[in-house]
């Protein structure tokens, strides 16, 4: 309830911004709104459609980036000597986010619906079936993935993931998602060298499509 309410106020928002452009009162052509909102008619998206799109670059901006820190964070201190090597050597964070987003992705799942009549391997799919790809399954496939349960810092195939998608539908902000990443972790490991999750007190993670620990605690040496 409280996050569907923040929806609607952000919506709400977004629409006061699409009407001051429309009136003239706002612009800035470096502005994604304001593109989108003065595109020629024929091409223009309705601000309905603007506002749902800036609510989803805006929550996969936020809430995903934050669950692959702390899936990250929880891949890590679940794998003691990896979380050393990370500790003793911080340019191999970018590959332990990696194999994060490969062994215990943000996003496990992804909904789509079906336009027009298809067939995918013998099933035929008609106008308003909905498909789930399950991300996190391809993600483990032991075709692809050596011994796909084991989380492995070095995997030389890591990169194979489909944690961002593929094709027309990959991720456009997956370069800045990594970047995030990669900083935050950087900067916490600079200054708590010996932080780690306490695993006692920390709830796995959970979630069929978005998953991430439920609730964390930390722990930290000094010295």
């Amino acid at each position: 309830a409280q996050g569907k309410a923040c929806a609607n106020e952000f919506y709400e928002v977004v629409q006061k911004y699409l009407d001051r452009i429309a009136s003239g009162e706002a612009f800035d052509e470096r502005s994604l709104l304001g593109t989108l909102a003065t595109a020629p008619a024929a091409d223009r998206l309705t601000d309905k459609e603007i506002r749902h799109n800036a609510i989803i670059i805006f929550f996969g901006g936020i809430s995903t980036v934050d669950a692959l820190i702390l899936n990250t964070l929880y891949a890590l201190t679940n794998h003691p000597s990896a979380l050393e090597e990370v500790r003793a050597d911080l340019s191999l964070i970018p590959k332990a986010i990696n194999e994060t987003i490969r062994w215990l992705g943000p996003v496990q799942s992804a909904t789509r619906h079906v336009q027009h009549s298809a067939q995918l391997r013998g099933v035929t799919l008609q106008p308003g079936d909905t498909v789930n790809c399950m991300l996190a399954a391809a993600n483990r496939d032991p075709a692809v993935i050596e011994n796909p349960d084991r989380f492995d810092i070095h995997r030389k195939n890591a990169q194979r993931h489909i944690g961002f998608a593929v094709g027309p539908h990959h991720c456009l902000g997956s370069h800045l998602a990594r970047a995030e990443a990669r900083v935050a972790l950087t900067r916490l490991f600079e200054r708590l060298p010996g932080f780690r999750l306490d695993l006692d007190r920390t709830e796995g993670p959970l979630g069929y499509e978005f998953r991430q620990p439920v609730r964390t605690l930390a722990k930290w040496s000094v010295g």
